[in-house]
C-alpha cells in the first residue's frame, strides 16, 4: 500500500489489528466528529427556507427545537420519492442560487405533496419566496454552501483552541477548504477568546493559529495518514451493530467524539412528549400565515403558549396524532 487507508485495512483481520494498535498509540491525542450528510442537507434546507422569514426573532424557534423537529422528520422521509425530489430541487437551488431551479418549493409547479409536515413546508416556502430569494441573492457563491468540510474544521479548531494556546493547522488538500481557507486567516495571531452562550453551554468561537492553514498531500504526510485512519474508523462507528468485528475499534474512538457531531435524533419526533406536537401545530400556523402573506412572527410567543395549553385537546383527537405517527413509522 503506497499509503495507509482505513477502508482497505478494515476488510481484513490483520488490517483491523494494525488499526487497533494505531488507535492505542494515539489515545487522547485526537478528536473526531460524525456528520450525517443527508441530515445536514435537511438542516441547510431549514436554514435557507425558514430562516429568511424568521431571522429577526428566530431564537424562540430554536429554543423550542423547531429546527430539530423539521430536520429530523425530513431526514427520516428522504427515502420517500416526493421528498427526494424536493431535496434535489433544494440542492439545485442552493448550488445555482436560482429560485427557478426549485419550482415545487418556491414556484407554482402543478401538483402537491400531501405528506404530513411537508405540505406546510411547501406552503411556507412559496408564501415567503420573495424573502428567501432576497436572502440567498446576497450570497457570493452557492458552489460550496452545502459542503461540510469547513463546518467540521471550524468545530475541530475551536476544540483544539481549548487545549492549546497556539496551534499549527495542516489539512489534506481539499478544493472546498482551499476556496474557504481565507475565512480562517482571521485567527492568525489571535490570542483573545470569544465565546457565545445563545443555546446550550458556552461555546468557543476563536482559536490562535501560528500561520495560515497548510494543505499537504496525504501520500507524503504521515500525520494526515494517521488522521485518515482515525476518520475511517469513526465513519463506520454508526454501523458497528451490523459489523461486530469492528465494534472494539469503534469503542476506542467513542470517547474522542465532539458534541458537535450531527446525527439523527428520534426523540424530537416523539408525540408522547410535549415538544413535538407543539412544534407540529406551530408549523401549521406558519403555513397558514404564509398562505395570506401575514407576519410570521407577530404574536408567535403567545401562539406557542396556546399550543402548549391545547395539548390535552390535541391528544384527544387521535386521528391527527395517529396520522403523523404512522407517517414517522413508515419512514
Amino acid at each position: 500500500m503506497p499509503e495507509l487507508k482505513a477502508t482497505r485495512l478494515l476488510k481484513t483481520e490483520r488490517g483491523r489489528d494494525l488499526l487497533h494498535d494505531v488507535l492505542e498509540q494515539v489515545e487522547g491525542r485526537y478528536i473526531a466528529s460524525i456528520i450525517d450528510k443527508r441530515l445536514s442537507l435537511m438542516a441547510k434546507l431549514f436554514e435557507y427556507i425558514y430562516e429568511p422569514a424568521l431571522q429577526s426573532n428566530n431564537l424562540i424557534f430554536y429554543r423550542n427545537n423547531l429546527h430539530k423537529f423539521v430536520v429530523n422528520f425530513l431526514y427520516f422521509g428522504l427515502y420517500n420519492e416526493p421528498l427526494e425530489g424536493l431535496a434535489a430541487e433544494f440542492e439545485a437551488f442552493i448550488s445555482s442560487l436560482d429560485p427557478a431551479r426549485a419550482p415545487t418549493l418556491l414556484g407554482s409547479a402543478p401538483g402537491s405533496v400531501t405528506i404530513a409536515l411537508v405540505e406546510p413546508l411547501i406552503r411556507f416556502a412559496r408564501g415567503y419566496n420573495v424573502a428567501i430569494a432576497r436572502e440567498t441573492r446576497g450570497l457570493q457563491s452557492g458552489k460550496w454552501i452545502l459542503d461540510l468540510s469547513s463546518t467540521a474544521l471550524f468545530s475541530h479548531l475551536t476544540a483544539w483552541g481549548e487545549r492549546h494556546e497556539i496551534i499549527e493547522v495542516v489539512c489534506d488538500d481539499s478544493k472546498p477548504l482551499r476556496a474557504q481557507s481565507g475565512f480562517f486567516d482571521c485567527m492568525i495571531n489571535r490570542p483573545d477568546r470569544v465565546d457565545h452562550y445563545l443555546l446550550g453551554p458556552r461555546r468557543r468561537l476563536t482559536w490562535n493559529m501560528s500561520k495560515p492553514v497548510e494543505f499537504v498531500s496525504s501520500t507524503r504526510h504521515r500525520g494526515v495518514q494517521l488522521a485518515d485512519l482515525v476518520a475511517g474508523v469513526v465513519a463506520i462507528a454508526p454501523h458497528s451493530a451490523e459489523h461486530p468485528e469492528i465494534r472494539e475499534l469503534t469503542e476506542i474512538v467513542g470517547p474522542h467524539l465532539l458534541e458537535e457531531s450531527i446525527m439523527p435524533d428520534y426523540e424530537v419526533l416523539d408525540l408522547d412528549g410535549d415538544e413535538a406536537p407543539v412544534n407540529w401545530l406551530v408549523l401549521e400556523e406558519l403555513a397558514c400565515r404564509a398562505d395570506v402573506g401575514a407576519d410570521p412572527l407577530e404574536g408567535i410567543s403567545l401562539f406557542y403558549q396556546a399550543a402548549r395549553e391545547s395539548l390535552p385537546h390535541f391528544r384527544a383527537i387521535s386521528s391527527r396524532q395517529d396520522a403523523l405517527q404512522s407517517t414517522v413509522q413508515q419512514f
